[in-house]
């Protein structure tokens, strides 16, 4: 498995919490955004890389077909300090940082008719990220990300309930990933940064 991505295992007696923690967002409020590249019908198209190289692919603005959420505060400070604990034991980059930064950067709710977020790479927000995502059918969701090192795209499915990754976002070369769903899909996301070195 490529350095900079990881997947590890969340700790079963909080799981009911990060699902509480989703089901408290009414999808009604959060922001629905549906938007397709130019010369794309489905989103299989959209995340299709058949066609072109990953060194050409322009990506901005977002494409993607998901609800966007703003910070639930109470949920936040009770998760980031299990965030931080899981970076310290999971990231050796933060194994032995002793202050360690955690920002809620993302709460998004995929549909299950193919829900989707298009190829990007964050770059203008370099960091560590933690993503928690729940789904309650496994096999059906996936993030697919860009191994620098292979040249080849790798698919890192979800599991039904809780899967738990990590990796690293530079400004040059970054992570260029992306996300596909057939299956209700709930995605919280978080930076990590060393606080030693980003005091901001």
């Amino acid at each position: 498995m490529d350095s900079d991505f990881f997947i590890f295992d969340w700790p079963e007696k909080e799981t009911a919490f990060v699902k509480e923690y989703c089901n408290s967002f009414n999808l009604e409020e959060g922001a629905y955004q549906y938007e397709l590249p130019l010369n794309c019908n489905t989103a299989q198209e959209a995340l299709d890389t058949s066609h072109w190289t990953f060194k050409e692919r322009m990506v901005k603005p977002f494409d993607s077909k998901i609800i966007i959420f703003d910070s639930s505060d109470d949920y936040d400070d009770k998760l980031s300090p299990l965030i931080e604990r899981m970076a310290r034991q999971c990231i050796p980059a933060f194994k032995d940082v002793p202050n360690i930064k955690v920002e809620r950067s993302a709460a998004h709710f995929y549909p299950e008719d193919d829900g989707f977020m298009g190829w990007h790479t964050n770059a203008n927000y370099p960091a560590w990220r933690i993503y928690l995502t729940y789904t309650e059918e496994g096999g059906k969701s996936y993030i697919s990300y860009y191994d620098e090192k292979t040249g080849k795209e790798v698919k890192s499915y979800d599991n039904k309930g809780i899967t738990c990754r990590a990796f690293k976002l530079e400004e040059t070369p970054s992570l260029m990933h992306c996300v596909f769903s057939q299956t209700q899909r709930w995605s919280l996301g978080f930076k990590i940064y060393n606080g030693e070195l980003n005091n901001e």
